[in-house]
């Protein structure tokens, strides 16, 4: 039996604008935003032996990943915004043993995959202006 823990977190100062002579000025921002990233994920899977010549793998994994944004740079903070995708993914596997040099698998696994950062700082509407829940399970 196998169990863990994983936990990321990322932040970052995004700004853009116009550059005169190769200085960057508060009034030449066009956008200036602090985004965070994070994830955490458990998980727990176990191995059991069903024969002599087969083994069966069966496994959990819960995910949080969250994204956000604090917009410095329009009034209000109105690019600001954050959302965040759960899901809980099965993992089940079948090993025969068929013989001390040769073993064939079958496996069937989900996963959940969400935007990168990037793509959800530059939305159609402006940096995170949309906020939202997602849950796959």
């Amino acid at each position: 039996m196998a169990a863990g823990y994983e936990f990321d977190y990322f932040k970052e100062r995004r700004q853009s604008g116009n550059a005169s002579a190769g200085e960057k000025t508060p009034r030449s921002l066009t956008r200036n935003e602090d985004n965070v990233a994070q994830n955490s994920d458990f998980f727990l899977q176990a191995t059991t032996v069903a024969t002599v010549s087969m083994s069966v793998v069966t496994g959990l994994r819960s995910t949080n990943v969250r994204f956000s944004s604090s917009d410095l740079f329009l009034n209000y903070g109105n690019g600001s915004g954050s959302v965040r995708y759960n899901a809980i993914n099965p993992v089940l596997g079948l090993t025969l043993h068929a013989s001390d040099t040769l073993n064939l698998y079958a496996n069937y696994g989900k996963g959940l995959e969400t935007p990168t950062l990037a793509e959800v700082a530059y939305t159609s509407s402006g940096p995170n202006t949309t906020k939202r829940s997602s849950t796959l399970v």
